[in-house]
């Protein structure tokens, strides 16, 4: 995820500002894991470049999240000059 995204995401709850508050970054600066949170104290997991904007995690969310995240890194990979 890059961090400009923060500049348009918003707490799916109240609609709120997010902040960044932890975050492993890769080697091009792009944000692989981390947490989120709002004024309010909710916090949302960013993992493998993707922020988690739900209450819940499910089977189902899992599934999608590993196959958009293989597809996301074949892209990164592919797409990026050496």
């Amino acid at each position: 995820m890059r961090e400009s995204l923060l500049d348009i995401l918003a707490d799916p709850v109240d609609r709120g500002p997010l902040t960044l508050v932890d975050a492993a970054r890769d080697e091009h600066g792009e944000i692989i894991e981390g947490m989120v949170a709002t004024t309010g104290g909710a916090r949302y997991a960013i993992r493998h470049y993707i922020p988690r904007l739900v209450a819940g995690d499910d089977d189902g969310q899992r599934q999608v999240e590993d196959s958009f995240a293989f597809k996301w890194s074949r892209s990164r990979r592919t797409s990026r000059p050496a």
